[in-house]
């Protein structure tokens, strides 16, 4: 019978055994890999390779030296060689380098004990009080002498290695730099929540000396493989989460969105999910908010003066990047006075900065989910709804059935410069060697299929969905109209089809027409009209670009935006971005950018407007916003530029 694992660990991972910590062990396996070929290939006789794991809190910095500690003492060959040795998260008491080695004899006494050594750990509990461990350099040399007993090295897994290094002196740096880099000396594997200060300073002792690993945030694929992989070890108890990722998966990429993939968090939403007290993304937040409330409450009062409240304040409430002038504007604290405490603050690892599409750098929380824990506590009643909008908005925008799926993959070919330019060729292959819009259509369903995608399963439904000569002409003439600027191609593609009766085709062919600049000249039943109101919408308002009546074509998209029930599906993404569209080509797209905002669909839909503004003054401007949004309207502007780039690709701007 399978071992199910108990839940995950949220803070102490020590209420876990080892066997229990390893099963649940789900994320960072690229990074301890190559951690443990590193010592596998360390020569015994040799100096020593040193590394350090970099960052923010709650990345798994802590975890991962467990389980690295836990991969050196199973491994036959480095359990012969090496002795792991762990301390405590904050080595407070560490106000000089003796004070450090005498940590390392704790350390090593503990491992004695744990190892059934019973007799070295009481030997080491007794010298530690005598003469010789009391000084700097007698504590290291009987360090080195209880490790040349074992005939093995120690690994120094040392977590928050910067507030140490800030603690000692300059010459203790260069005291420990010595041991390490000594033949018998110590392997030090330490951990920060960013750079070391001296690894930059060529003056310093440590200067380019730690071999960094970047501990990024995980992202949506990461993100849902860890959750499988845990709910799949929590045997029946995980059935509930298996059952949303297959069927609402969009709940798991809102709540990754808006905790920007960090691990402790996402443990926490592991525990929601598999609770089932929630069932919409929104409900999720809550509770998660709840749940997080004492953690981050203690975070930001770690903070005591008045100053440090009102910068941690004015940035969490800004929630886009904040340039250091704007902020001496929000909190009336002059630029001078504002450096040393923003300098602080990101040494703490609380803010950082980050490129904006100007010449000043701008300031954001870090850990992402603190920032929208501080929004929903301490904002306005206005900003809470923006972030419930954002939320929606979220919630629509993945929501993705099977058609989806496939429509995405067609997406990621207009998405990537070398696959824009792939597609180029195969397009014009297809168009110059093909007699007939059929072989077109083939050759173009070709490259798709031969193409390699990142699922067997999706590749079969790339060919079974193909296969009828229809579905040829349609979902190539479709990529030729979303995703590059040969219109009037997609208008001879899918005119092609032979079943008129289906209004989803009708539409279609309406936009081909009218991206053509053509009238879309389509009979559409009052049924069908009834069944589809709001992609007729759509299509009547751009019908009014073609005939220069931009107020009645924007009356039509308020229609639109302002329904109750409107939701920013798939079908709606592609209708909204052919339109928008359709503005620029007309000279119109500022007048709608300036009507989003009159009419406040500006906040409503904020990913949707970022992009647009993005796609008329420039990608840049994408990175003045918070990443919650910042990821999404990505995504859309990149739907919106994909024929603009094929444009640039093919060397033809004018079509």
């Amino acid at each position: 019978m399978k071992t199910v694992i108990p839940n995950p660990a949220l803070y102490n991972q020590s209420t876990l055994n080892d066997d229990d910590f390893v099963e649940s062990f789900v994320a960072r396996h690229k990074i301890l890999e190559a951690l443990l070929r590193r010592l596998r290939a360390q020569n015994q006789d040799e100096a020593g390779q040193h590394d350090l794991l970099v960052g923010s809190r709650g990345m798994g910095k802590t975890s991962l030296l467990r389980r690295l500690a836990i991969g050196i003492s199973r491994d036959p060959h480095l359990s012969t060689r090496f002795i792991p040795l762990r301390f405590r998260e904050e080595q407070y008491n560490v106000l000089s380098l003796g004070d450090f080695w005498r940590n390392c004899g704790e350390s090593l006494a503990e491992w004695a004990e744990e190892n059934n050594q019973q007799e070295l750990a009481d030997q080491l509990d007794e010298e530690m009080v005598s003469e010789k461990w009391k000084s700097d350099g007698g504590a290291e040399e009987a360090f080195r002498e209880a490790l040349r007993c074992l005939n093995r090295r120690a690994i120094l897994l040392v977590d928050n290695l910067d507030l140490i290094l800030d603690a000692l002196r300059d010459e203790e740096h260069w005291t420990l730099r010595r041991h390490l880099q000594d033949r018998e000396g110590s392997i030090l594997i330490g951990a920060a929540t960013q750079s070391l200060q001296q690894s930059a300073d060529s003056k310093a002792a440590f200067y380019e000396f730690f071999q960094p690993h970047h501990m990024d945030p995980l992202d949506a694929r990461e993100t849902e493989e860890c959750m499988r992989s845990l709910a799949e070890r929590r045997g029946e108890h995980g059935e509930p989460v298996i059952q949303i990722l297959d069927t609402q998966p969009e709940r798991l990429k809102v709540l990754h969105t808006l905790t920007g993939g960090n691990p402790r968090v996402l443990t926490l939403i592991y525990r929601l999910l598999e609770t089932e007290e929630s069932d919409a993304a929104m409900a999720d937040l809550e509770l998660l908010l709840d749940q997080v409330t004492p953690y981050y409450k203690a975070r930001v009062e770690e903070y005591q003066t008045p100053q440090q409240r009102a910068i941690i304040d004015a940035i969490a409430l800004h929630w886009d990047p904040v340039t250091t002038g704007k902020l001496s504007e929000i909190t009336g604290i002059t630029s001078t006075t504002l450096s040393p405490q923003l300098s602080r603050l990101r040494k703490d690892g609380l803010i950082e900065s980050v490129e904006t599409s100007g010449s000043y750098k701008g300031h954001q929380i870090t850990e992402r989910f603190l920032n929208i824990w501080y929004l929903m506590r301490h904002g306005t009643r206005r900003t809470k709804q923006k972030l419930r909008w954002l939320v929606s908005f979220l919630t629509c925008f993945y929501a993705r059935n099977e058609l989806d799926i496939i429509a995405a993959k067609f997406s990621a070919l207009a998405q990537r410069t070398d696959r824009q330019k792939q597609f180029k060729t195969a397009l014009d292959i297809a168009l110059e060697q093909s007699s007939d819009v059929h072989q077109a259509a083939q050759r173009i369903k070709d490259f798709i299929v031969e193409k390699p995608t990142e699922s067997l399963e999706i590749k079969k439904k790339f060919i079974k969905t193909l296969r009828k000569k229809n579905d040829i002409y349609f979902f190539s003439g479709l990529m030729l109209l979303d995703f590059t600027n040969e219109y009037n191609i997609a208008k001879d593609m899918l005119s092609f089809i032979e079943y008129e009766s289906s209004d989803y085709y009708k539409f279609e062919l309406a936009w081909a027409y009218l991206l053509s600049d053509e009238s879309a000249n389509i009979k559409i039943t009052k049924e069908e009209k009834s069944n589809n109101k709001t992609r007729v919408q759509f299509i009547q308002s751009a019908e009014f670009i073609l005939e220069r009546k931009i107020d009645k074509s924007l009356e039509y998209l308020g229609k639109i935006l302002n329904e109750k029930e409107f939701q920013l599906t798939i079908f709606n993404q592609i209708d909204c971005v052919r339109l928008f569209r359709l503005f620029e080509m007309h000279g119109e797209g500022e007048n709608l950018l300036s009507w989003l905002k009159e009419t406040g669909q500006a906040e409503v839909n904020t990913p949707l407007f970022v992009a647009y503004s993005a796609y008329l003054y420039g990608k840049d401007q994408i990175k003045d916003v918070n990443p919650e949004v910042r990821a999404t309207a990505q995504t859309l502007f990149n739907l919106l530029d994909a024929p603009r780039q094929y444009a640039k690709v093919s060397g033809d701007n004018e079509r």
